[in-house]
């Protein structure tokens, strides 16, 4: 993917540190990374919507959050002495982020709801 159009997607959002702080290198894998993860929704989505998607998905690698990996690792909940936590997936799949899974079924998605 090229470089350029997701730049000026994030240059318009705010929470973009991580795409703003990462390599050239970095961010071209992130988005190849991304696409691959959610190119079988491609065929459901516009253009426009899928390439938000991506972009959504390649910060969340990023930003390498460590509930998204206990997520991805199958974790429902975790206490750590009086601090306890539950994720709710709310039918998204562990290995999409929130705002590309909110993207993926939003109001364009074609032929019907995703599960």
């Amino acid at each position: 993917m090229d470089l350029k159009p997701a730049d000026y997607y994030f240059a318009s959002r705010l929470h973009t540190d991580a795409w703003d702080n990462a390599s050239y290198m970095d961010k071209e894998k992130a988005l190849r990374m991304a696409y691959q993860d959610l190119e079988p929704y491609r065929p459901r989505l516009d253009n426009q919507r899928f390439f938000c998607a991506v972009c959504e998905q390649a910060l969340w690698y990023l930003q390498g959050d460590q509930r998204a990996e206990l997520q991805q690792a199958g974790v429902g909940s975790f206490n750590l002495g009086s601090l306890s936590e539950t994720f709710q997936l709310a039918g998204r799949p562990a290995d999409i982020a929130p705002k590309a899974w909110a993207l993926l079924r939003g109001p364009v998605v074609k032929g019907g709801s995703l599960k």
